[in-house]
């Protein structure tokens, strides 16, 4: 179960205008719209727990196709969120 939010001037909304929250408390979080290959985590695993604390963004692929694998700066090398 997650939870929805309205915000229909975001970019991740549907055509409806609804997101789910924790994608929304993540884009705020980053400054930025999620890109279509970023997944938001529940580190805890509670995905009604939508605490910035308690989300993690990262990149859909490999063998962690459903909670994707951490993100890190290509830069430095460092864990992003």
């Amino acid at each position: 179960e997650y939870k929805m939010v309205y915000k229909p001037e975001h970019e991740n909304a549907n055509q409806k205008g609804w997101l789910f929250e924790h994608r929304y408390i993540m884009s705020e979080k980053i400054g930025r719209p999620l890109k279509k290959d970023e997944v938001v985590h529940h580190i805890d695993g509670n995905t009604l727990n939508n605490h910035s604390d308690n989300l993690d963004l990262r990149k859909k692929g490999g063998r962690h196709k459903y909670h994707g694998i951490p993100v890190f700066c290509p830069n430095c090398g460092h864990k992003i969120i």
